[in-house]
């Protein structure tokens, strides 16, 4: 339902308006009180204007939906921190998926699949980061990394 279909049945809706009129000419010092005609002297406007705004009122109202019941959606960002959790456990999902993708070797030394190197590659593609904290977070070291970007460009 929109704004103008509520404001014509809904008290509720039709109260919050005035409340925010009130409020706005309040502000401005603005005296609502009395027939349209010495309100418009007092504020120093043409009467005519007044209705032609008010069909353009009417008609935004027109365009406005208001929310449902129940609790809004409110879209929120993910932090730093998420998208980092979010890396890593794709990461971590990819290797449970497939063993073998990186064996970790007695002295440091990692071997890497040449499907868990694309799945790297393409993960970076997405990342909105540097590569070194992209690195960090993937756990490949930033040499081992740089050197599949030369060699897949």
């Amino acid at each position: 339902m929109n704004l103008k279909q509520d404001s014509h049945n809904n008290k509720l809706t039709i109260v919050a308006m005035h409340k925010f009129v009130q409020e706005r000419a309040l502000d401005i010092g603005l005296n609502l009180e009395g027939p349209l005609t010495k309100i418009c002297e007092r504020a120093q406007i043409n009467r005519p204007h007044v209705y032609e705004r008010k069909t353009q009122i009417e008609d935004a109202m027109g365009e406005i939906e208001l929310a449902g019941p129940g609790r809004p959606v409110i879209p929120t960002s993910p932090t730093e921190e998420e998208k980092n959790w979010r890396l890593r456990e794709k990461v971590l999902r990819f290797r449970l998926n497939h063993p073998g993708a990186l064996v970790l070797r007695v002295g440091g030394y990692a071997t890497y699949s040449d499907s868990f190197i694309r799945f790297i590659l393409d993960l970076h593609d997405e990342w909105e980061g540097s590569s070194e904290q992209f690195c960090e977070q993937v756990e490949v070291p930033y040499a081992t990394f740089r050197s599949w970007s030369k060699k897949n460009l």
